[in-house]
């Protein structure tokens, strides 16, 4: 019992109360470092979770930022692609220039079967034909002008 009250720091003699009252005070004390502890931990893992989220905000922020950029490019690209389609139909023939905000809406709705009926239209434009006996003119005339050209050297000459 002597060494009992030793660890208690209380001297010979003691009372049952005191030896109770002094390990009452010892659990106090226990109970108070264990909330101090529990707070100190708390606020570790609250300064953690902080700079966390604060390194996921900013990963978001710019996941965002390239999500924009990339519908962005995405978007520029799809426009070029319709107006490549509709200039190049323009100049076959295919479409008309009245009807390129038509063509466009259409293209952007289904590119595939849009592009698919534009491919389908006959070619509207009218090429010139060379006739045979136009051949023979030019052909004709240049070899009267090789001939003009010849004379006017050999005068020339002398």
């Amino acid at each position: 019992m002597k060494e009992i009250l030793n660890l208690l720091n209380l001297a010979e003699g003691s009372t049952e109360l005191d030896i109770e009252n002094s390990i009452k005070s010892l659990i106090n004390k226990k109970d108070e470092m264990d909330e101090d502890m529990d707070e100190e931990a708390m606020n570790e893992y609250k300064a953690k979770y902080d700079e966390l989220k604060k390194s996921y905000d900013e990963i978001n922020n710019e996941l965002t930022v390239i999500k924009k950029e990339f519908m962005d490019a995405k978007a520029k690209a799809e426009d070029e692609k319709i107006m490549n389609t509709i200039n190049a139909s323009l100049k076959m023939g295919k479409i008309k220039n009245e009807s390129v905000d038509s063509w466009k809406t259409i293209l952007k709705s289904d590119f595939e079967n849009g592009s698919k009926i534009i491919n389908e239209l006959p070619i509207n434009k009218i090429s010139t034909k060379i006739e045979t006996k136009d051949i023979q003119t030019i052909k004709s005339n240049k070899n009267i002008l090789a001939e003009e050209m010849d004379r006017i050297l050999k005068g020339m000459k002398k």
